[in-house]
């Protein structure tokens, strides 16, 4: 559930509304960041290339890694509540998942790109005053 939207019904609500109702959650919740009205940077996790190819030659997964260059932001992370909302779910708790080799990798380091970032002159997007 999304809000008070049941999943999969997105598609058939006004996207007025839906805007509406996630700027309100947005002013109450106080984000880091939104896309689109707001026109506010994105970022996302991504994995080293060599963490990448690790964990898809040990667990044969399909992960996309990323070069240093690609790599925006390395920043420090205390894994503690994170470790804690793992063990609630018996699916991701086991110790032979992808998800904790993942981790055990990473270490207390997390790795982020720009996936948007605002419309400004200075990344190349013109803009107009009114």
């Amino acid at each position: 559930m999304l809000l008070r939207y049941p999943d999969g019904t997105l598609a058939s609500v006004c996207r007025s509304q839906l805007v509406g109702a996630v700027v309100d959650a947005a002013r109450d919740t106080r984000p880091d960041g939104l896309l689109d009205v707001l026109d506010l940077p994105v970022l996302g996790w991504t994995l080293p290339a060599e963490v990448a190819a690790t964990l898809n030659a040990e667990r044969g997964a399909a992960f996309t890694g990323h070069s240093p260059d690609d790599i925006d932001y390395v920043v420090g992370v205390d894994r503690a509540r994170q470790l804690a909302a793992i063990a609630a779910h018996a699916s991701q708790a086991l110790s032979t998942s992808v998800l904790w080799r993942r981790l055990d990798l990473l270490g207390t380091t997390e790795h982020l790109r720009r996936l948007r970032a605002p419309d400004s002159p200075a990344n190349g997007v013109a803009t107009s005053a009114v």
